[in-house]
């Protein structure tokens, strides 16, 4: 029996609109981020942010707990796994913003997902999108290495490599558990893996609202609706085509930059948006044909799809 608002009744393309409502959804979320690290520091910006979105996502999706007596040890060292890459991922991605542009920080941070699509490649078209996506992020990072910190870039490059293992992680996830069992154990997870980090600025935190207020914010447009919309993606948008449809982030980060902070971009980093978004079009409407093409075959064969 089908589950009501079953994922798989999305095409490629409808989920690619998820895909950018996310981005600019979670480069938003970054932004307020960034006003609280003078406050309560990066690690307890990443408590806050994971154990608001758990205590979010708990309340809103009501998750049926009989599914995790279901699980086999190998099922929950996958889920472990899931959540531990989440508080990762985003304690390496805040300490990165700490050294380093927001834009520069995304662009070097989308290694990850690339390095998913290349290795997922199957066709050289596929090849084609991936190298125009890094041609494109290339250019959107547009920075110097005089006066670059090292030290944030090896932030960012972590947190690229958690990117990639959270959008593998993600998409074993949705095969254990139903999307809000899976979402909810996972942040639930990520929050008690990310408490030794930011334990020690919470009680700075409790005393000043507007930080427990931002610090809710940024669990919504950050985590708990991204994060949603990625384990949603996933089941119907290969991996290798996802993770060049993630290409779109830097780009929303520089467009944010421009919008939010002021900051100009070059010509040539305009036209590396174009590069982008043609990259993750061609990743997208592919992805799409071949889906249509595998239910074609299925239905002259008399196969059921999926």
């Amino acid at each position: 029996m089908q589950r009501r608002g079953n994922p798989r009744r999305l095409t490629p393309v409808s989920a690619a609109g998820l895909v950018i409502l996310g981005a600019f959804s979670v480069q938003l979320g970054s932004a307020l981020a960034t006003k609280l690290f003078p406050l309560v520091g990066p690690g307890t910006t990443v408590l806050l942010r994971t154990g608001f979105a758990a205590l979010v996502v708990t309340l809103a999706v009501r998750p049926r707990w009989e599914h995790f007596r279901t699980l086999t040890p190998r099922g929950w060292g996958i889920l472990a796994a899931y959540g531990v890459s989440i508080s990762m991922m985003n304690l390496s991605f805040y300490h990165a913003l700490v050294h380093l542009p927001l834009g520069t920080t995304v662009t070097i941070e989308f290694l990850g997902p690339l390095a998913v699509a290349l290795l997922g490649s199957r066709r050289p078209l596929d090849l084609l999108w991936a190298v125009l996506a890094l041609a494109g992020v290339t250019l959107i990072a547009g920075f110097s290495l005089d006066g670059f910190s090292w030290l944030g870039g090896g932030f960012a490059l972590a947190a690229g490599v958690c990117w990639a293992v959270y959008l593998l992680l993600s998409r074993s996830t949705t095969r254990l558990l139903p999307l809000r069992e899976g979402l909810a154990g996972g942040l639930i997870i990520s929050a008690i893996t990310a408490a030794p980090f930011g334990f020690t600025g919470l009680a700075a935190a409790v005393e000043t609202p507007i930080v427990l207020l931002v610090g809710l914010g940024i669990a919504i447009l950050s985590t708990a609706l991204p994060y949603g919309i990625d384990l949603v993606s996933l089941s119907v948008v290969p991996a290798g085509a996802y993770g060049i449809l993630m290409s779109l982030e830097p780009a929303v980060a520089a467009i944010s930059g421009f919008v939010v902070l002021g900051q100009h971009l070059s010509a040539l980093q305009w036209a590396a948006l174009l590069l982008v978004v043609v990259a993750s079009s061609g990743s997208t409407l592919a992805a799409s044909r071949a889906q249509h093409q595998t239910q074609a075959a299925a239905q002259g064969s008399g196969t059921p799809a999926g």
